[in-house]
């Protein structure tokens, strides 16, 4: 069986925590960008706060985000999946 040392997934989540610009609620679950932040876009939180990566309980790797008290709600509609962008 193939081993991945913890250090090599926490530098790919270490980048999508470095790089995070906005967090995107989805009616779905968008496949690209503009899907992301417009037609399945249900409210934006910017800069959302996330974790160092830490032990996921039952194995593996994980990043946390800080629960969202603000942001700007855009659509009405039931959240689905998140999407974390860098949008520039």
């Amino acid at each position: 069986m193939a081993y991945i040392t913890d250090a090599a997934f926490d530098a790919a989540l270490n980048y999508i925590r470095d790089n995070a610009e906005n967090l995107y609620i989805c009616s779905a679950e968008p496949t690209s960008f503009a899907q992301a932040s417009s037609s399945l876009k249900l409210a934006t939180k910017a800069l959302p706060t996330i974790s160092v990566p830490a032990d996921r309980s039952g194995g593996g790797r994980e990043l946390t985000i800080s629960a969202i008290s603000d942001g700007t709600v855009d659509a009405t509609g039931t959240g689905t999946h998140v999407a974390i962008i860098n949008d520039s």
